[in-house]
């Protein structure tokens, strides 16, 4: 493994390090903010950024990691994160860095009980593991994730720099969207009030891809969001974010079927959501599959583009590769469609079935077409798969240098 080459960057550095510990079996959120309120007027102060926070969902516990990726790391850089540690309080941070003072670091983080290790390391145990093909997907599909939001992607897809101001008005409303993911949502520790700041975020986005189309003002005025996020990319980054949104608020609630189930602590408060709470109470009765959920979800997008054929073997591939007997991944679907249409009359979310594909909504072209491509790097048949030629363009606009 070249990782020398893959840590090129700051960015890439966390792309590594993120598919690093998917590869590891962690569901792994990135790219993180701890936002507060200002004091002295309204609005928000970006405090510090989380690089990797991963989450190991067992059946009676889930253990978390929190990540700060570092090129030319040193001590500052150290003692920073230490505070950031003691404030997430996880049950390991990890300090991943280059440097030329490793050795000393190493030590110093082992009093401010930090682990510090090197990408060299990582690769090392990837390797040794025979895990790199695993990597390599989840390294690919982290870089397709972050490029689906970057503005210069973006801008280049549409042809250069932003051409009218409501370009503009699109990507902003789509970065308030995100900050409030990324930066509020994540590290509130009471996973009911979490569940009701996702629940906020589906009902005030709820059409949220038709909504950026009509800023865009995009003919005609009256298509599925499916269309609009083929015809333009700010289109796809949205849909993607209301996807983001569906899947945090199924994590959330099989993080609290785990944390109440074996006390029995389920309970709803009036000002509660109940949709959460039936998804929760479901999940208690089946912690086998509440533990599973995460990690089958973070494959079935990562790795296979959110889609499974009923076409040959591809829905028992997709169950061994994510590490389940094929009756378990029918219970996880099966469980995964009543989940998404509990709330069904106020939210359009969950699955599609068409020409024999089961796939998630809101999945982006790019991520379809990654895979489609992942299932071709193992040997299985995509003939299942009729839309792949335009699944597999879409990938390699989005990164040329996939195209084999």
């Amino acid at each position: 493994m070249d990782w020398e080459k893959l840590c090129s960057s700051g960015k890439n550095l966390e792309i590594f390090t993120a598919s690093y510990f998917q590869t590891l079996d962690y569901y792994v959120d990135s790219n993180l903010k701890w936002l507060e309120d200002k004091e002295d007027g309204p609005g928000k102060v970006d405090l510090f950024e989380l690089d990797i926070y991963g989450k190991q969902f067992h059946k009676n516990t889930v253990s978390t990691i929190l990540g700060e990726c570092k090129r030319g790391c040193d001590f500052n850089d150290l003692y920073l994160f230490s505070g950031v540690s003691q404030r997430v309080k996880a049950d390991r941070s990890l300090l991943i860095c280059t440097s030329h003072q490793t050795a000393d670091i190493v030590k110093a983080g082992k009093v401010q009980g930090i682990d510090v290790i090197t990408p060299e390391q990582m690769a090392r145990l990837i390797e040794a593991g025979d895990m790199e093909q695993r990597f390599s997907f989840f390294y690919s599909a982290n870089d397709i994730s972050n490029r689906l939001f970057e503005k210069e992607t973006i801008a280049s897809l549409l042809g250069g720099p932003w051409r009218a101001d409501r370009e503009k008005a699109a990507y902003q409303a789509i970065r308030r969207h995100l900050a409030v993911l990324i930066g509020e949502v994540w590290k509130t520790p009471d996973l009911a009030q979490r569940s009701r700041q996702i629940k906020a975020l589906i009902d005030d986005y709820r059409d949220f891809v038709r909504t950026i189309a009509r800023i865009l003002q995009i003919k005609p005025g009256n298509r599925s969001s499916e269309y609009y996020m083929q015809q333009n990319p700010l289109c796809q980054a949205a849909g993607y974010l209301m996807l983001k949104d569906r899947v945090a608020y199924i994590v959330c609630a099989a993080e609290y079927a785990l944390d109440n189930a074996l006390d029995n602590r389920i309970h709803m408060e009036p000002s509660d959501d109940p949709c959460f709470f039936q998804i929760a109470e479901e999940l208690s009765h089946q912690i086998d599959l509440a533990a599973n959920i995460p990690l089958f979800l973070q494959t079935l997008v990562y790795v296979f583009g959110g889609s499974i054929s009923y076409m040959g073997n591809d829905f028992e591939n997709v169950c061994s590769y994510a590490g389940v007997r094929p009756e378990q991944g029918k219970r996880i679907l099966s469980c995964l469609k009543r989940l998404f249409q509990l709330s069904s009359p106020r939210i359009q979310w969950g699955f599609t079935e068409d020409l024999g594909i089961l796939g998630l909504k809101y999945i982006p072209y790019p991520l379809k077409g990654l895979g489609i491509l992942n299932r071709r790097q193992l040997g299985w048949s995509t003939e299942g798969f009729p839309f792949q030629n335009e699944w597999t363009n879409s990938l390699f606009l989005y990164n040329p240098s996939l195209r084999p």
